[in-house]
């Protein structure tokens, strides 16, 4: 997107600097500090932490903005502490990050910086999750299975002995699954919920070392957060259960629950946990929260806990993913909103505040609007508000139709705080008389 502003022989041209516009996001996953868009053209795209190699962009390196990572993107994404399962479309995984305790189930116990395949699950996968040092997934024939770190028998296999490549737990009847920090509760055909691993915070006071009830029936999906889950119903209820110190089971307590406990009767079509809240979407589009609200995660303008589910926004939310401390949404028009911790810019924005409290718009980004021009004898004074963090470079031609690569650089600014984004530059001798037209363009990699 661009937009024009003349003055005299000048125009300035400011370009938007997100994902093209041509393309709208589809579906949106949070991790520990990581994040990841799914765009209407099939690629994937990531941005935030990635000391693991956990975004699968081929290096170690934090991302500030946005990257794609992936140009034929499957069907889904789990991603955990620091590694990331990917799901194709042919029902095979690609995996990357983190793999000290076999997280990647790829029979080694070293990072990898880029997808790969798991060429021991060649297909058949139909869903997955990520807990911090574990994985699972579940196969088409209703099999459920597991990798990685076990040592609170999170993997449900009847031991306390890691693996670094994936085994059966369960043989068949399994709809989907979900991993906390150091458990995993699964859905089965049924309706059942069951769950395995350290389930203190949850319905026992021991490891369960293999996977036992919580709900008898009546489950469509579960979800993790790290000490608590969140259950939707066939009905569409909300049931919570877990740890609750924050009050993110919604009951009005802080009080933990060992059984889930009905939250709402009906109307919640989705849900997400991070590490100590909840988020989940009704039937009308409006975006639910509560808990932990120590970064703003919650995104209602203030760092207040919340016991109770508090609407956010009110309508148009299509797809929630939180993380450990905060929380994307995504909305029918497919733009993509931010709110709570970005101490990686894990919002994919390019800043470096701690925190933002209300949700911000992360995708698209408007072009960078250019508040002022001066125009002094000879010089010019440039103003323009950037939407996005990042090295910002003004460049120069007097032919408007040559590529930008083939500008000269004038000026170049740094913008890392959004709550002071604006460009500055000040260009001497810029008016000269007789000069051809010049032309500006505000433009960042």
């Amino acid at each position: 997107m661009r937009h024009f502003t003349k003055l005299g022989l000048l125009i300035f041209l400011g370009t938007a600097l997100s994902l093209p516009a041509a393309t709208t996001v589809t579906n949106l996953f949070a991790g520990s500090l990581q994040s990841f868009l799914v765009r209407s053209d099939g690629s994937l795209w990531a941005a935030g932490a990635n000391s693991d190699g956990q975004l699968g962009s081929g290096n170690y390196n934090t991302t500030y903005r946005f990257i794609q990572v992936r140009t034929n993107f499957a069907s889904f994404v789990a991603t955990g502490g620091n590694h990331t399962l990917l799901l194709n479309q042919d029902g095979s995984l690609a995996v990357t990050g983190d793999d000290s305790y076999g997280d990647l189930g790829d029979g080694g116990s070293n990072p990898v910086n880029a997808f790969k395949g798991l060429l021991i699950i060649p297909s058949g996968v139909m869903r997955i999750a990520a807990g911090v040092n574990h994985s699972m997934f579940v196969k088409n024939n209703g099999s459920l299975w597991g990798m990685g770190l076990n040592t609170q028998a999170q993997l449900g296999d009847g031991t306390l002995n890691n693996t670094n490549r994936p085994e059966q737990i369960v043989p068949n009847n399994v709809a989907n699954v979900s991993c906390g920090s150091s458990a995993t509760f699964f859905v089965q055909s049924n309706g059942f919920v069951l769950g395995m691993g350290l389930l203190n915070n949850f319905r026992y006071d021991l490891n369960v070392y293999t996977p036992q009830p919580v709900l008898f029936g009546g489950a469509s999906t579960v979800v993790c957060g790290a000490q608590h889950a969140l259950i939707i119903g066939t009905n569409g209820a909300l049931l919570a259960f877990g740890a609750n110190a924050a009050g993110e089971l919604g009951d009005g307590t802080t009080n933990q629950s060992i059984s889930p406990e009905q939250i709402l009767t009906n109307g919640v079509i989705a849900a997400a946990c991070g590490a100590s809240h909840s988020h989940f979407i009704k039937s009308d589009g409006s975006l639910w929260a509560m808990g932990l609200n120590n970064h703003g995660e919650l995104g209602d303008g203030t760092t207040n806990n919340s016991l109770v589910p508090e609407e956010i926004v009110s309508n148009s939310v299509v797809a929630v993913a939180a993380g450990l401390g905060h929380c994307l949404f995504l909305k029918s028009d497919g733009s993509v909103w931010a709110t709570g911790l970005d101490s990686a810019s894990q919002f994919g924005d390019g800043f470096t505040n701690l925190s933002i409290l209300t949700p911000q718009q992360v995708y698209p980004a408007p072009a960078p609007a250019l508040t002022n021009i001066i125009a002094g004898i000879s010089s010019l004074q440039f103003t323009a508000r950037c939407a996005l963090g990042g090295t910002y470079y003004l460049l120069a031609t007097t032919n408007l139709a040559q590529p930008a690569s083939q500008w000269t650089r004038v000026a170049t600014n740094s913008i890392g705080d959004r709550y002071n984004d604006l460009f500055f530059a000040t260009l001497t001798n810029a008016i000269t008389a007789g000069a051809p037209q010049e032309f500006y363009q505000l433009q960042s990699p």
